[in-house]
């Protein structure tokens, strides 16, 4: 995968597809097919320049997954409206994976990320489809929570299953928090509890959950 670009709105070429990256981020979820459309419509380039500004990025990174200092070496964009957003976050390199952070507005919002059979799985003109899901749980520190591994289809290859990418999806809402979900997308190795775990290790999770 080409190294992903945090371009400034302001020195980006007029004319630019959509980076691959954002489809990269958009599988199983279709969010931010959502989140771009009540963009353009409402706020448009505004909101882009916020989406791309690491330091709101962060704050909002930090609501529903706290921390004291901000991981080393990591990088972090997104943003949130009306109480709904997304959020991505580079590790560092060599890390291949690409962790995403789905914010809602009630906890029941996110059931249907974790049915195999939700009709938001099936995703929309195949963008968000889910393939071979698996539900199960993981420990994750110190809690046992709801969790699935699945592969989800990236558009832009013309070959389905070489575009099938290793993703898991983590419910971090707790008890009182933020409805969110964590979901992590790999490359070619599955993404596996023991990595997300260690993914995961910077952020103080359940602070305040």
């Amino acid at each position: 995968m080409a190294e992903t670009d945090w371009q400034d709105p302001e020195e980006a070429p007029k004319k630019r597809r959509i980076p691959k990256w954002v489809w990269w981020g958009c599988g199983g979820s279709c969010l931010l097919v959502t989140i771009i459309g009540v963009v353009v419509l409402a706020v448009g380039a505004r909101f882009l320049k916020e989406f791309l500004d690491p330091e709101k990025a962060w704050a909002g990174v930090r609501e529903v997954l706290p921390y004291d200092e901000r991981p080393a070496g990591w990088e972090a964009r997104g943003g949130t409206i009306a109480g709904v957003g997304q959020y991505y976050l580079k590790p560092p390199k060599p890390a291949p994976e690409l962790v995403l952070i789905l914010r809602f507005r009630e906890p029941a919002d996110i059931d249907s990320l974790f049915d195999p059979e939700s009709p938001h799985n099936r995703g929309v003109l195949k963008i968000g489809q889910i393939r071979d899901p698996r539900p199960g749980t993981i420990e994750l520190q110190g809690r046992e929570v709801r969790c699935l591994h699945f592969r989800n289809w990236m558009p832009d290859d013309d070959d389905k299953e070489e575009s099938d990418l290793p993703s898991l999806r983590i419910d971090v809402t707790g008890t009182g928090g933020v409805p969110a979900v964590v979901q992590i997308n790999g490359q070619t190795d599955e993404v596996t509890n023991e990595r997300a775990q260690e993914l995961l290790a910077p952020f103080d999770v359940w602070r305040g959950k």
